[in-house]
C-alpha cells in the first residue's frame, strides 16, 4: 500500500466508486458526515439519500462542525433527501433509471459552476422499496461502467446486519475499491462490469451462476453444522482480511507483481505494474496479457506458461511487452506456485522486471564485439594490442599470417621476446619504461619503419604505428603493422630499374645520336669522330669525371679533358681494314663495378659504338643491332609493375608509356601518345603543375604525390618519381607513378578524426585541458594558452606552478587533488593570477580515467567570468544607489499593455505601505482614490501619450487608505536608438508642506477677518451704548402699566445681546495675551465637568474617558476651559433630541510619516483631546468651513449661534501650537480632536 493510501478517502478522484460496509449505524453516519464535509470544501454538489433519522443525525453533526445547513441548501451545494425523493422520482426503482438520474444531476452541477457531483446513499433504505438483490447488484455494476469518465464520486453505504451475506459478497465483488479499517484499498475480488453485465446492462450467466454457486456453498456449509459454519465464516473472514493485507502489502511493493489462479488464469496486476505498462489491470486478466506481447514472443511464452502451470515448476521467461505508446520493452517474468497444505497449487505469484536497458546494452555489446571482430579479421594490416607490461592481449589473423605465430600461442607473452629482433629489445624496453615513467615517447602516433622478427627467426621490415590508450600507469598499446618486405624490395627494384633505365636511356640516346650522325652520308670522318667523341662521356655512369678518345688509323680524336688514367675502358674495332679503338676514362677513382669502375652495360655500349662505327661498311648489320637493343629496353620498361611515362618537356606530350600505365589508366598506347601530361590532371591542379614545370632544370629530380584522372574519370592519388633526361635530342622527363589512393584515404580518415577532436577543443572560447596526476598538462586548447599568455604547445608538459603565481598554483592543485581523491565532478570559481593579470574563472573538473577505470588525472573546462562578475558588481552598486534614494521610485515597461510596474524601491514601500511584490505587474492607477483630481490624472496621461516628461502634485492613497499629497515627476527612458522603453516616476510626500500652506492661508484669512471684525465691533459698540443708555432712561421713566414698556424691554434685550456679540468680535479680533503654564488636561476636564453638565442639559449624557498617567502640556488654563466649553456647546447644539457627549484623553507618539498626516505635522509625543457626539453630523462641505468666523449650521435652529465659537477654538489652538482635526458623518455624529505637544516637565494623573 502506498504511503498516502490512508488519505485516499479524502482525495478520491472523480470517477471513483467506493462501497463501505458498516457494522453499526453510527459508523455509517460518521462516514457520511466526513465525506460530505470533504465534498463541500472541494466545491462539489453533495447529495445524500438516507432515512429520516439518519438525515437528521447527519444534519445535526454537520451543523455542530460549522456547516451552515440552511445556506448550503439554499445555494444548491447540499441536498439531503429521502430514498423516496431520489429512487422513486421516476415512478419506481430501476438500475438504468438511477444511472440516468445521476448523470443528469452531474450535468446540472457542472452547469451551476460546481466542480462535480458527490453522492452518498444509505443502501439499506432501498429495502423499503422492495427491490431485488439482482437489481441492486446490477445497479452497482452499471455505476462502475458509467463512472469512468464522469465528474462523479459515488459512495454506496451498506449496513451489514440489514443485508444477507450473499448480497454483501456480490456488492463487494462489483466495486473496484473497498474500505478496510477506514482505509481505501484495491479490491482483490473486483470483477469488472463486462463479467457481470452484458452489452444491454443485464446480468450475465457468469454472474448468475456464481450467485447459485455461492448459495450452494452456503447451504452445504449450513448442513454440516451450525458451529462449524460459524467457525468457517470466522476463518473465511480472517482469511479475507489476511489476503487483503497481503494484497495491500503487494500494492506497496516497488516491484511489478501479478497473480494467477492455479490453472494459470491471470486475475491480478498491482498498480505499480499497471502504471509502468500504462494499461488497466483488467486488460491482462485471463489470457489478455498475451495480447500485449510481441508477436514473435507470444506463442513461445504461452507454451512456457502452459507447461509451468501443468508441471507446477517455477516459471521464468523473457519477452517484449507493448507499452501505452505502442513501443515494446523487454521484461523478465518470474513466478512461483503457492500450494495448500495438501500440496495442490492454489495460486501463482509472479513478478515482472524491466530488463530493457540490459537487453539493449547486451545487444550493443554484441554488435560492438562483432564489429571489432570483423575489423580484426578483415584488416589487411596486422593489429596487435599489448598491455603496460608488454604482454600481448590481441593478435589478429593478419598478424598470424605475417609473423607465423598462432594467436593462442602468443596471448599473454612478451612482445619483446616474440616480435622484436634481439638488437632492438633493449631500446624497446627502455622506451616503454620511459613512457610509463614520464609519459614521453618518440614513436607514439608516428609512422616509422623498423625491423621485426618472424616465428622462424628471420627479420623483415615493417611499417609501424603505435597508439596508447589510457594514462601512464597502466596504458594499453595498439600497433598497426604492415609488412613492407615486398614493397621495400619492389621499391629497391624500382629504383634500380629506374636507374638502369636512365642509364639505358642515355645509352640509347648515345647510340641514337651516333646512328644519326653516321646516317649522314656527306659527313666527313673528322667531323663525325669529333662530334661522336663529345657524345660519349654523358652516356657513362659518371659523366662529370668521364673523358673519351677515338683512335682510328693514324688519327686520334679526344674530348678536351682527356688524359691517361688507371681507370680506362677500351674497345677495338676493325673497319675498312684499319684498326680502331674507343677509350673511355674516369679522371677520378669511382666505386668498383663489373669492370673496374665501369658497368658491364657500359662495356656493351662501348662495343655498340664500335659496331656503329664499323657500320659505315656494314649498315645493315648495324641497323639490326640497334633494333635488337631497342626491343630489349622496351621489354625492360614493360616489366616494371608501376606505370611509367616519358614526356617531352617542351610539348608535354607523352613519348613513351609502359604496359602498366596502359592497364592502370585505361587508355590505349595510341591514345596515350596523343595526350599531354595536363590531360590526366584535374583542372584545379593544372596551375600548380604549370608552376612546378616552370621551375624544372636540367638536373631536376622530384618525388611527390599528385592526382591523376583515369580514362573513366576516376581520380587517384599517385606518388611520382621524376628525372629529366634527353631523348632523341629533345629535353624529356621520365616519371614512375605508384598508386597510393587507398593509403592516403586511410590517412585522411585518421586525420579527420584527429582534426575533429582538435577543432572541437580549439573552437570553444573556454579553456579545455587534460592533466596527469602530477598536474602536468597533457592537452590544452588555444583558449587555455591565452589564459596564461602562452601558446598552447608551450603549455604541454608543464604544470601550474610554472604558469601561475604560487597562491594560484596551490589553489588549483588542491582542487585537482580533491577531484582525483573523490572521483566526483566539481564546479567552482577560481581567482587566479598568471603573467601578472588576475582573472576569475568558473572551472568544472572531472576525473580522467584510463582503460582500467583508474583515475589518471583530470579533465577540465574553465570559463573566464571576470567581466561578468564586474558587471554584476556594477549592477549591485547601481541597485544600492537607487534603493538609498529617499524619494519613491517606480519604473514601468512602456512596451507592455497598460505599462505594468517592473521595479519599486524601498522608499516607495515606506511611502505607500505597499510591498514591492504587491505592485509588480500593476498599473500605477491603484494609488488613486475618490478625491484624486481628474485634471491631474489627465495631465499624466497626456504626458505618457506624448512620451514626454511631466511634474504634477496629485492626491494618492496609501495601502491603509490614508491619503497623501504626492509630488510626482515622470520621465521617459529611451534606448540607444531613441526608442521608448520605460517610464520612471519619482515620488515625494508633500502632505506636510501642503498642510503648512493650508494653515498659513487659514491664518492669514483669520487675521484679515479679525481685523475687519474688530473695526466693525468698535464702531457698532459706540452705537449700542447710545441705544442701550436711552432705552434704560425710557424704562426708568415708564411705569409698569405703560403699554410701550414691553417694546422698550425687547429693545433693551436686543441691545444687550448685540453688546455681547460685539465683545466676542473684539475678543476674536484681539491677539489675547496668553499665560501658558504646565497643566494636566485631565484636571482641566474634571474642573469643567460640573459646568458642562449644567450647560448641555439633562437630555444629553456626558461621558469622560481620561487616561491615567497623562502627559502635561503647556497651555493657558482659562483658554483651555473656553475650548472645552465651545466644543461642548457645539456638540449640544448638534444633538437636539439628546445623545451622548464623550470627552477622551490619550498619550500618543507619532513617527515622521504619521506626523505628516496630522495637523501638527511634527513627530514626537502628544496629548490627544477628543470630543465626540452622536448628533446629526456634518457633510464634507460643511466640515471644510466649520472654523470660519460667522459660519453656523444653526440658522434654522432655536439655538442660533454667532458662528464664532469654533473659530475661537481654532484661533486658540493656532496660538498655542496645537493641532486641530474634525471628522464627521451625517447621521453618525462628529469628532473633534486636539493634538497638544507633550511637555517634558512631568506626568499628570
Amino acid at each position: 500500500m502506498s504511503d498516502d493510501r490512508q488519505l485516499l478517502p479524502r482525495i478520491l478522484p472523480f470517477g471513483s466508486h467506493l462501497c463501505p460496509v458498516h457494522d453499526r449505524i453510527e459508523q455509517l453516519t460518521a462516514f457520511a458526515v466526513e465525506r460530505l464535509r470533504d465534498g463541500l470544501q472541494r466545491n462539489e454538489r453533495c447529495l445524500f439519500a438516507a432515512t429520516d433519522d439518519v438525515l437528521a443525525e447527519v444534519a445535526r453533526e454537520l451543523s455542530r462542525r460549522g456547516v451552515d445547513i440552511v445556506r448550503e441548501r439554499q445555494q444548491g451545494r447540499l441536498e439531503l433527501r429521502t430514498p423516496a425523493g431520489v429512487y422513486q422520482s421516476r415512478s419506481g426503482f430501476s438500475p438504468q433509471g438511477m444511472i440516468d438520474f445521476l448523470l443528469e444531476s452531474e450535468s446540472a452541477a457542472l452547469r451551476d459552476g460546481f466542480s462535480g457531483l458527490r453522492t452518498l446513499g444509505q443502501m439499506s433504505a432501498l429495502l423499503d422499496l422492495a427491490i431485488t438483490s439482482d437489481e441492486l447488484i446490477e445497479y452497482e455494476a452499471l455505476l462502475n461502467r458509467h463512472l469512468a469518465d464522469r465528474k462523479i464520486v459515488a459512495f454506496c453505504q451498506y449496513l451489514r446486519p440489514q443485508f444477507d451475506d450473499a448480497v454483501i459478497h456480490d456488492v463487494i465483488r462489483s466495486h473496484p475499491t473497498v474500505l478496510l479499517n477506514e482505509q481505501v484499498c484495491p479490491n482483490p475480488y473486483y470483477e469488472p462490469p463486462e463479467l457481470l453485465l452484458d452489452k444491454t446492462g443485464q446480468a450475465t450467466a457468469v454472474f448468475k451462476r456464481r450467485r447459485v454457486d455461492w448459495w450452494v456453498q452456503q447451504l452445504t456449509a449450513t448442513q454440516t453444522s451450525q458451529e462449524s459454519g460459524e467457525e468457517a465464516l470466522r476463518q473465511a473472514a480472517a482469511l479475507a482480511e489476511s489476503e487483503t493485507r497481503y494484497r495491500m502489502m503487494i500494492e506497496s511493493m516497488p516491484q511489478m507483481v501479478w497473480m494467477a489462479r492455479g490453472d494459470g488464469y491471470s486475475d491480478y496486476l498491482n498498480q505499480r505494474a499497471a502504471q509502468h505498462l500504462g494499461v488497466s489491470p483488467d486488460i491482462v486478466r485471463g489470457w489478455g496479457w498475451l495480447q500485449l506481447l510481441h508477436p514473435d514472443d507470444a506463442h513461445r511464452s504461452q507454451q512456457l506458461w502452459d507447461a509451468a502451470a501443468r508441471s507446477g515448476r517455477p516459471y521464468q521467461n523473457e519477452y517484449r511487452v507493448r507499452q501505452a505508446d505502442g513501443s515494446y520493452r523487454w521484461y523478465l517474468s518470474q513466478a512461483v506456485p503457492l500450494r495448500n497444505p495438501n500440496g495442490q497449487i492454489e495460486r501463482w505469484l509472479g513478478t515482472w522486471t524491466d530488463i530493457d536497458e540490459r537487453k539493449r546494452a547486451e545487444e550493443r555489446l554484441r554488435q560492438s564485439e562483432a564489429r571489432k571482430s570483423a575489423i580484426l579479421k578483415s584488416a589487411l594490416d596486422c593489429i596487435i594490442t599489448a598491455d603496460h607490461e608488454g604482454r600481448i592481449i590481441e593478435f589478429n589473423p593478419s598478424a598470424e599470417r605475417t609473423f607465423g605465430h598462432r594467436r593462442e600461442d602468443v596471448l599473454g607473452r612478451s612482445v619483446s621476446e616474440l616480435l622484436i629482433p634481439e638488437t632492438y629489445r633493449t631500446q624497446h624496453e627502455q622506451g616503454l619504461a620511459r613512457y610509463l615513467r614520464d609519459g614521453k615517447s618518440n614513436i607514439l602516433c608516428k609512422r616509422i619503419e623498423v625491423p621485426a622478427l618472424r616465428a622462424d627467426g628471420t627479420e623483415f621490415p615493417i611499417e609501424l604505428t603505435v597508439t596508447a590508450i589510457g594514462g601512464r600507469d597502466e596504458p594499453v598499446f595498439t600497433a598497426f603493422i604492415r609488412d613492407i618486405s615486398e614493397s621495400r624490395q619492389a621499391e629497391r627494384d624500382r629504383d634500380r630499374l629506374l636507374h638502369d633505365l636512365g642509364e639505358r636511356v642515355k645509352e640509347l640516346r648515345l647510340l641514337h645520336q651516333t646512328a644519326t650522325l653516321i646516317q649522314e652520308e656527306s659527313l666527313e670522318l673528322e667531323p663525325l669522330f669529333a662530334a661522336l667523341v663529345s657524345l660519349i662521356p654523358p652516356a657513362w655512369q659518371y659523366p662529370d669525371v668521364a673523358a673519351a678518345r677515338i683512335v682510328y688509323g693514324e688519327r686520334s680524336f679526344t674530348t678536351p679533358n682527356f688524359r691517361e688514367t688507371p681507370w680506362r675502358q677500351s674497345a677495338s674495332f676493325l673497319a675498312a681494314g684499319q684498326p680502331g679503338c674507343i677509350d673511355v676514362v674516369y679522371l677520378e677513382e669511382r666505386p668498383a663495378e663489373a669492370e673496374g669502375p665501369f658497368l658491364q652495360e657500359e662495356r656493351s655500349l662501348l662495343i655498340s659504338l664500335t659496331e656503329l662505327l664499323r657500320g659505315f661498311l656494314e649498315r645493315k648489320q648495324a641497323t639490326q643491332v640497334l633494333r635488337s637493343n631497342e626491343d630489349r629496353y622496351r621489354t625492360l620498361l614493360n616489366r616494371i609493375p608501376d606505370p611509367l611515362f616519358v614526356y617531352d618537356r617542351e610539348t608535354l606530350r607523352y613519348l613513351l608509356v609502359n604496359d602498366a600505365a596502359v592497364r592502370h589508366y585505361g587508355y590505349s598506347r595510341e591514345e596515350f601518345l596523343q595526350l599531354t601530361i595536363m590531360d590526366i590532371r584535374p583542372q584545379e591542379d593544372v596551375s600548380r603543375l604549370e608552376q612546378m614545370l616552370s621551375q624544372t632544370t636540367d638536373d631536376y629530380e622530384y618525388r611527390g604525390i599528385w592526382r591523376h584522372r583515369k580514362r573513366d574519370g576516376q581520380l587517384i592519388d599517385v606518388r611520382i618519381t621524376a628525372h629529366v633526361l634527353e631523348l632523341d635530342g629533345r629535353p624529356a622527363c621520365i616519371i614512375l607513378a605508384h598508386d597510393v589512393s587507398e593509403q592516403l584515404r586511410a590517412e585522411r580518415e585518421l586525420r579527420q578524426t584527429t582534426d575533429l577532436l582538435r577543432a572541437v577543443a580549439d573552437g570553444v572560447p573556454d579553456a579545455v585541458y587534460v592533466k596527469d596526476r602530477q598536474g602536468r598538462y597533457l592537452l590544452c586548447n588555444p583558449a587555455a594558452g591565452r589564459f596564461v599568455d602562452q601558446p598552447a604547445e608551450a603549455v604541454i608538459g608543464r604544470d601550474d606552478s610554472e604558469l601561475f603565481d604560487p597562491a594560484s598554483a596551490r589553489l588549483i592543485r588542491e582542487r585537482d587533488e580533491h577531484v582525483m581523491m573523490t572521483g566526483l565532478v566539481q564546479t567552482g570559481e577560481e581567482e587566479l593570477t598568471a603573467a601578472g593579470v588576475t582573472r576569475t574563472f568558473l572551472a568544472t573538473k572531472a576525473p580522467y580515467r584510463n582503460a582500467q577505470g583508474e583515475i589518471a588525472g583530470i579533465i577540465g573546462i574553465s570559463r573566464d567570468i571576470t567581466d561578468r562578475r564586474q558587471a554584476e558588481a556594477d549592477l549591485r552598486l547601481r541597485d544600492r544607489a537607487i534603493q538609498a534614494v529617499t524619494q519613491g521610485i517606480l519604473i514601468t515597461d512602456a512596451n507592455l499593455p497598460d505599462h505594468p510596474i517592473i521595479y519599486a524601491n524601498p522608499s516607495f514601500e515606506e511611502l505607500t505601505g505597499y510591498r514591492t511584490e504587491e505592485v509588480l505587474g500593476r498599473n500605477c492607477r491603484f494609488l488613486q482614490g475618490p478625491e484624486t483630481d481628474p485634471a491631474a490624472v489627465a495631465v499624466i496621461r497626456d504626458a505618457i501619450r506624448r512620451e514626454q516628461s511631466c511634474d504634477v502634485e496629485i492626491l494618492n492613497y496609501r495601502k491603509d487608505g490614508t491619503p497623501f499629497w504626492n509630488e510626482l515627476s515622470i520621465s521617459p527612458v529611451r534606448d540607444e536608438q531613441g526608442r521608448l522603453t520605460h517610464f520612471i516616476g519619482v515620488q515625494n510626500d508633500v502632505t506636510a508642506r501642503r498642510a503648512l500652506e493650508a494653515q498659513l492661508s487659514q491664518a492669514q484669512k483669520m487675521d484679515a477677518i479679525g481685523k475687519l471684525a474688530g473695526g466693525v465691533a468698535h464702531d457698532f459698540n459706540n452705537l449700542l451704548t447710545i441705544i442701550s443708555g436711552y432705552t434704560e432712561l425710557l424704562l426708568d421713566n415708564a411705569p409698569p402699566s405703560d403699554p410701550n414698556r414691553e417694546f422698550l424691554e425687547e429693545i433693551h434685550k436686543a441691545a444687550e445681546r448685540s453688546s455681547a456679540l460685539t465683545r466676542q468680535l473684539l475678543a476674536f479680533s484681539r491677539k489675547q495675551v496668553l499665560s501658558p503654564q504646565l497643566i494636566n488636561l485631565n484636571d482641566a476636564v474634571r474642573d469643567t465637568e460640573k459646568l458642562l453638565r449644567r450647560l448641555i442639559g439633562e437630555d444629553i449624557q456626558l461621558s469622560t474617558d481620561l487616561q491615567p498617567g497623562l502627559g502635561t502640556v503647556r497651555a493657558d488654563a482659562g483658554q483651555m476651559e473656553q475650548v472645552l466649553l465651545n466644543l461642548a456647546v457645539n456638540a449640544r447644539d448638534a444633538m437636539p433630541r439628546g445623545g451622548l457627549l464623550t470627552i477622551r484623553t490619550r498619550n500618543v507618539e507619532w513617527t515622521e510619516r504619521e506626523a505628516a498626516q496630522r495637523p501638527a505635522g511634527r513627530p514626537g509625543a502628544y496629548v490627544q483631546l477628543t470630543v465626540s457626539d452622536t448628533g446629526v453630523g456634518m457633510s464634507d462641505d460643511v466640515c471644510r468651513r466649520i472654523f470660519e468666523p460667522f459660519f453656523t449650521t444653526k440658522a434654522m435652529s432655536s439655538r442660533r449661534g454667532t458662528g464664532l465659537g469654533l473659530s475661537m477654538v481654532y484661533e486658540l489652538s493656532r496660538q498655542l501650537g496645537f493641532g486641530l482635526k474634525v471628522e464627521s458623518e451625517v447621521g453618525r455624529g462628529t469628532v473633534f480632536t486636539v493634538y497638544m505637544p507633550e511637555s517634558a516637565a512631568g506626568v499628570g494623573v
